[in-house]
């Protein structure tokens, strides 16, 4: 009976709107769904939204926000994965082929 109990109920349902409000949290809550949202979660989100009256330009990012963005995350990328290389420039290493 213990077993069946427990089985039952593995976890707590979350207070979305409680969480969502909370701007710090929200944060979050947006990287996870952009990491982890399958393309048919995506699309369902999507067409909720459609189907609320929402327009595009109101579910969708501009174009120019997202390239920022990724502009951004790259230069973050690269100065984390090679710290030591951070501050060069492309043209401050010589053309070793020569030699």
């Amino acid at each position: 009976m213990y077993l069946e109990m427990y089985n039952k109920e593995d976890y707590v349902p979350l207070n979305w709107d409680t969480l969502a409000s909370n701007p710090d949290v929200w944060e979050t809550i947006k990287e996870e769904i952009e990491k982890k949202f399958s393309a048919d979660c995506i699309l369902t989100v999507i067409t909720a939204a459609k189907e609320a009256g929402l327009k595009d330009k109101d579910i969708f990012l501009p174009v120019a926000d997202l390239e920022e963005e990724e502009e951004g995350m790259e230069e973050e990328d690269m100065s984390e994965g090679m710290p030591e290389y951070a501050d060069l420039e492309e043209d401050s290493i010589g053309d070793t082929t020569k030699e």
